[in-house]
Order: structure tokens, then C-alpha cells, then sequence
């Protein structure tokens, strides 16, 4: 799939080909991104004010914000169901 990806040790902003998320345990949900949105903290993190990518990553993904639709879940999952729409963001109060 692709990702807009920070490579914050060379001070890069790449469009890249990043793998497939899969479902790795029962209670996991996979969605397919419809549309995605870029906020302040993306625009930090694109001129290299912060962000550290995930361990075993030289990348970092940006676009937290998005909706989305459900294609995949875990074998615990009961209340949602693959076609379902779903909105998903990063709400982290004191910043």
C-alpha cells in the first residue's frame, strides 16, 4: 500500500510502498483507508519537530486521522462486522 512515510535521520518525506497491515491477534480489526486527513501534528512531524518511528522502522507513517472502512477481524471480534464504516483519530489531551 502506499504511505507518505518521515525518514527522520535523513530529513526525508517519501511516498513509499509499505506493507500490508495483517490481523496478528484475535481482538484486532483491519481497515481499508477511504480518506485520510493531515493535522497540525502531521505538519510538525513533516518539518522534523518530533516523531520517532516504530522499533525496527527507519520510517514513520503520517495521517492519523481518517475513516475507513472495516475488510477484516480478529476471531474475538463480535460487534463489528467487515463493511462497516469507521472513523479513526489520535486524541491525546494536554498538547
Amino acid at each position: 500500500m502506499k504511505a507518505i512515510a518521515i525518514f527522520p535521520k535523513t530529513h526525508e518525506v517519501k511516498l513509499i510502498d509499505h506493507e500490508e497491515p495483517k490481523i496478528t491477534t484475535p481482538t484486532q480489526v483491519k481497515l481499508r483507508t477511504l480518506e485520510v486527513g493531515v493535522c497540525g501534528t502531521d505538519r510538525k512531524i513533516t518539518s522534523f519537530q518530533f516523531g520517532t518511528p516504530p522499533a525496527g522502522y527507519e520510517y514513520l507513517v503520517i495521517g492519523h486521522e481518517m475513516l475507513g472502512e472495516v475488510v477484516e477481524v480478529g476471531s474475538q471480534v463480535r460487534d463489528i462486522k467487515p463493511g462497516r464504516g469507521a472513523r479513526l483519530y489520535d486524541r491525546v489531551g494536554g498538547r
